[in-house]
């Protein structure tokens, strides 16, 4: 039994990098997922590699492949209509039980501010950092 069985979580930035991370954290602990990405370059001026349409489907994938649920969507968290849209049909199909409320686009997932932990006895790291952590890009000076 996972510590997130029957919770439903809504993830921005679902395609790589924390978002990803969380999506499948979140699925191994018993969690439906609700993600979206936009899955394609959105500045010239990030400095690292920006998420495409086949990094959002290796995640479904993913956490398919680890047992979760997954709804996700290619959609801009500037569009409040595809945000309501895939919120709208993640709950349709896994009901209104969520863990989730709402929270900056940035800050890549988490929404219900608890993430889970690593149970290894050899690591006590902690992904919640991550979770409330938002994401900078660097822009020019």
């Amino acid at each position: 039994m996972g510590e997130f069985d029957g919770k439903v979580v809504f993830i921005t930035g679902i395609a790589r990098g924390q978002g990803r991370n969380h999506a499948l954290r979140f699925a191994r602990e018993g969690a439906s997922i609700i993600g979206i990405d936009i899955a394609k370059p959105v500045t010239e001026y990030a400095t690292y590699e920006q998420a495409t349409e086949d990094d959002f489907h290796e995640t479904v994938r993913s956490v398919e492949e680890a047992g979760g649920k997954i709804v996700a969507r290619i959609g801009d968290v500037r569009d409040s209509a595809a945000l309501k849209a895939v919120v709208d049909e993640g709950v349709a199909q896994f009901g209104s039980s969520t863990s989730s409320s709402p929270m900056p686009a940035s800050a890549h997932g988490a929404a219900s501010g608890r993430c889970p932990t690593t149970s290894s006895k050899s690591s006590s790291t902690s992904i919640s950092r991550a979770c409330s952590r938002p994401s900078r890009l660097r822009h020019p000076r």
